[in-house]
């Protein structure tokens, strides 16, 4: 993470005009001091997503450096907006992914951003799937500890804790154009996950045809992914089967 004041000035110079509208949303939003934050390594409850493009290595793989960065940029023209308007904060941009938090200590809500989180991530995978810039969103609750980092010749705000490390577990078994969860935690439950039918969570069992299921994970501390999965709209959406 980065100032607000150089953010602002790095948008105003670089950004397309509609992120850096998007970015000054957050001013709808109650924001709180966070210098005593970030110098004292505060521990807060609030929920991370890591939202990648899908299979991007073979769309670059026959691309110059200059078309790569059109298309990087063009997906952060899509989702970056998407992230300030509900209030969230990037923590890092990699590459073809963005890694973002919601909730304290940007915004203070009782769920610990995991609403707004998941507004955000159901709404990027639906809006791109199956477009050259369809994604997957892995998204995690839990405690993060909000500190600089780095010495005096660089350092940098960001966050640290176990919670970011299940984060990037997660994303690596993530399923495409899809919302991923661990079964069984406070983003599983929000998503409405429980099964119409008893279901052993180390068998995948999906009761929806490639819109929900659970699928088992080896060498992770949790059983089971649970994910919802858009379809191609242009073979008969079932958008409305989830009631978003």
């Amino acid at each position: 993470m980065i100032s607000r004041q150089l953010r602002e000035a790095l948008l105003a110079k670089h950004a397309p005009v509609r992120v850096a509208k998007a970015f000054r949303l957050t001013e709808n939003f109650q924001r709180r001091d966070l210098n005593d934050v970030f110098d004292g390594g505060v521990v807060l409850e609030s929920t991370v997503v890591f939202v990648d493009i899908c299979g991007s290595a073979k769309v670059t793989a026959n691309l110059v450096p200059s078309e790569v960065q059109a298309y990087l940029n063009s997906f952060y023209d899509a989702v970056i907006p998407e992230i300030y308007r509900v209030g969230g904060e990037i923590d890092k941009l990699i590459g073809d992914g963005i890694v973002a938090v919601f909730g304290p200590p940007f915004i203070e809500v009782k769920d610990g951003g995991l609403e707004a989180a998941l507004k955000f991530a159901r709404k990027v995978v639906k809006q791109l799937a199956y477009t050259p810039l369809e994604v997957k969103c892995a998204v995690r609750r839990g405690e993060l500890c909000f500190t600089t980092v780095g010495n005096s010749d660089y350092n940098e705000l960001t966050m640290v804790g176990n919670t970011l490390a299940e984060l990037h577990r997660l994303e690596g078994v993530s399923e495409d154009r899809a919302v991923n969860v661990f079964a069984g935690t406070p983003e599983w439950q929000s998503m409405r996950a429980e099964p119409t039918r008893r279901v052993n969570p180390r068998r995948v069992a999906c009761w929806s045809p490639d819109v929900h299921g659970v699928k088992n994970l080896r060498g992770v501390t949790f059983d089971a992914v649970y994910f919802e999965r858009w379809t191609d709209p242009t073979k008969g959406s079932l958008f409305h089967r989830l009631n978003l």
